[in-house]
C-alpha cells in the first residue's frame, strides 16, 4: 500500500469507500497514480485538487469510484473505467487551465518515467 506525500486519502476516494475503509482505502489506489500525482504536485509547485467532499466541497467522484457513486450507478450499459480500478483521476491545478496542464504533462511526461 503506497501512500502519497501530498494527498490525503479522502482526496482520492469517494465518501462511501472512505467511510467504510478509512486509511485502508489506500489499497485501492494504484501506486503509479500516487507517484504521478506527487510528481505533478512537486514539479509544478502548485496545489493539485482531486476530490474535496470531505472539506465541504462538491467533488467526490474524481478519484476512485465505487458502484454506489452516482456516476457509476447511473450507467445502464456495461461501464468500466480507470477510476473504478484505482488507475484514473481527474484533477485541477491552481492557477492553470486544463489546457495548460495537459500541455505541461505532454511536454514533461518522459521525465516522469525516468
Amino acid at each position: 500500500m503506497k501512500k502519497s506525500k501530498y494527498f490525503d486519502i479522502r482526496e482520492l476516494v469517494c465518501p462511501d469507500v472512505y467511510n467504510r475503509d478509512g486509511q485502508k482505502a489506500w489499497r485501492y489506489i494504484h501506486p503509479v497514480i500516487v507517484d504521478f500525482l506527487d510528481w505533478i504536485r512537486e514539479k509544478l509547485d502548485k496545489p493539485v485538487y482531486v476530490n474535496n467532499w470531505y472539506w465541504g466541497g462538491n467533488k467526490s467522484q474524481r478519484g476512485f469510484r465505487c458502484n454506489l457513486c452516482p456516476l457509476v450507478k447511473s450507467k445502464k450499459t456495461l461501464y468500466v473505467s480507470a477510476h473504478m480500478l484505482g488507475k484514473g483521476v481527474d484533477f485541477n491545478v491552481k492557477g492553470m487551465t486544463p489546457d495548460e496542464v495537459r500541455e505541461w504533462i505532454h511536454k514533461n511526461i518522459n521525465n516522469f518515467f525516468r
